[in-house]
């Protein structure tokens, strides 16, 4: 039956096996890269997104004339306490880690610190020098709050001693529509960043399991539909080559209507083909035993070279007789209960 073959993982199975598994993997590389990326990005966005509508939300909800009038007397009276807490209530409410208000003192560059979620005992009145530690972009983006009006439109973005952040910074103004200071918001966005790892982590964990699991059913089902198929027609192959005409293959095998199927099907009418040519000429060679000189084998059943071996031994016969047509004896052969099988012309 073939069905105890031994299985070796040949050249063209291991060849198909390792082609299709690098195309595989090199798919679920991409799609899981890609998923990661977009993955990434969103929370980013989202992250940065955040931060702007924190920031610009809570520079609006600021009352300006108090921020001016503080940043004119820059002490803390009861006034100012009421405000400031205020203020640590809405810094808490949109989890800023970093949530200040920087007003203009008149030179330029240098701004006023009016209140400071740390609460400094300097604030308000701490002076700082926008531009020292900052970039030049992010400079001119302070400066363009206050001159304009408007807000930023998209977080910028810094990872240094006080953590990975977004930053924003947004006008706060007073009754009349003036600018008066602007308010700085940093959210931290290393929360973020932990999802994003652990989301990595879940992909390329999911990728390498996808690929675990496809390579060991892909292997089997190449195995099952693809390798033992052929080691049966090998053997067959081999088997025919040392004389035995039985094939090694099923009757699913048989039955397929792929190449495997036509495969076996043309190994099968090959091995017929000649198992009948062989059961000819011994036919022929067992009559010529037994003296039964005229028979002959049926030429319509052969083609190419089976139809030259067998036209080979009817002629053989043919020259056998008309040898014993030629002698002027009698020539007769007759089996053991005496009936004749041949006698010369």
């Amino acid at each position: 039956t073939g069905e105890h073959l031994p299985f070796r993982l040949g050249g063209i199975t291991s060849k198909i096996i390792a082609a299709t598994w690098l195309m595989f993997i090199v798919v679920i590389i991409i799609v899981a890269s890609i998923s990661y990326g977009m993955y990434k990005d969103a929370f980013y966005n989202y992250g940065n997104a955040l931060c702007l509508s924190s920031n610009a939300q809570a520079a609006y909800a600021i009352n300006g004339d108090l921020v001016q009038r503080f940043a004119r007397t820059l002490k803390i009276d009861r006034e100012y306490e009421q405000f400031a807490a205020h203020l640590d209530a809405l810094s808490s409410k949109i989890n800023a880690k970093y949530f200040y208000i920087l007003a203009d003192n008149g030179v330029p560059g240098m701004y006023t610190y009016i209140y400071d979620a740390s609460h400094s005992e300097q604030i308000p009145g701490e002076k700082y020098a926008l531009g020292r530690t900052e970039t030049k972009d992010e400079y001119v983006g302070a400066d363009e709050v206050l001159a304009t009006g408007q807000g930023f439109a998209k977080a910028a973005y810094y990872n240094d001693v006080y953590g990975e952040l977004y930053y924003a910074y947004a006008p706060i103004t007073n009754s009349k529509g003036e600018v008066v200071a602007f308010l700085g918001t940093d959210v931290d966005i290393a929360p973020l960043h932990e999802q994003v790892n652990h989301y990595r982590l879940v992909v390329f964990s999911t990728m390498f399991i996808a690929l675990a699991v496809f390579s060991v059913i892909y292997f089997f089902v190449v195995r099952r539909i693809l390798a033992m198929p052929l080691l049966r027609i090998t053997a067959s192959a081999l088997n025919l080559a040392q004389g035995d005409l039985n094939l090694q293959s099923s009757g699913e095998m048989l039955t397929r209507r792929d190449e495997i199927g036509r495969l076996a099907r043309a190994f099968e009418t090959m091995s017929r083909n000649i198992a009948g040519a062989v059961f000819d000429i011994e036919h022929l060679m067992k009559s010529v035993r037994d003296g039964r000189v005229l028979e002959r084998a049926d030429l319509s059943a052969y083609r190419g070279d089976y139809l030259r071996i067998i036209s080979g031994v009817n002629n053989t016969l043919d020259m056998v007789s008309k040898y014993f047509n030629a002698l002027p004896e009698v020539v007769a052969f007759f089996d053991a209960d005496q009936n004749l099988l041949y006698g010369n012309e």
